[in-house]
């Protein structure tokens, strides 16, 4: 109890000291809510954007050597429809002449 009367009376006499320390605990307060609520708020919107966006649940990836050989009629319960995509690895020739690693998608 002495303590505390002595470090309040030691604040008491220094009110920058107090008025910082008073500030500072806010500002730590704040920043520590405001990244709780943000961090809530960011998966809230993840999952309301992926139910409005009807965005796949799954990749299912085949790798045949020609796109002749893809299934074409694929029964998966729950699935009402799907798309077919072939994914390939590819160069693309750049306008200076170079080349870059790509993935083509048809």
């Amino acid at each position: 109890m002495i303590l505390l009367r002595g470090v309040l009376r030691g604040l008491w006499r220094a009110p920058a000291r107090l008025l910082g320390l008073v500030a500072l605990i806010a500002v730590v307060t704040a920043v520590y809510a405001g990244t709780v609520m943000a961090l809530g708020r960011l998966e809230a919107d993840t999952r309301r954007i992926y139910a409005s966006s009807s965005l796949a649940d799954w990749v299912i990836t085949f790798s045949p050597i020609d796109a002749a050989l893809l299934p074409t009629d694929l029964q998966i319960p729950g699935v009402d429809t799907w798309d077919l995509r072939l994914v390939t690895p590819g160069m693309l020739t750049l306008p200076d002449g170079s080349t870059a690693a790509a993935v083509v998608v048809a």
